[in-house]
């Protein structure tokens, strides 16, 4: 094999391993299913929250997603989460 080819594979092999070990990228925002799923709440549930103003959500195209913070701002009752 020749060298170059030799050291592209080993670099591929080497990025591999890199890839395998790397930590997800955390989370910072939820689509409304999600943020049910993960606090146990029905999606009903968060969108009435949602409607009443106690749950903030960014709306990016027709997606409307729950921030992380404002999801455990209300998980841990700590009110509206503006």
């Amino acid at each position: 094999m020749p060298p170059r080819a030799m050291i592209l594979r080993v670099f591929r092999s080497i990025l591999r391993l890199m890839d395998a070990h790397r930590e997800p990228l955390p989370r910072f925002a939820f689509t409304v299913s999600e943020a049910a799923e993960s606090s146990t709440l029905s999606r009903r549930k968060l969108y009435e929250l949602i409607d009443s103003g106690q749950l903030r959500t960014v709306k990016i195209g027709k997606r409307r997603l729950v921030p992380r913070d404002a999801l455990e701002r209300l998980c841990r009752g700590e009110g509206v989460a503006a």
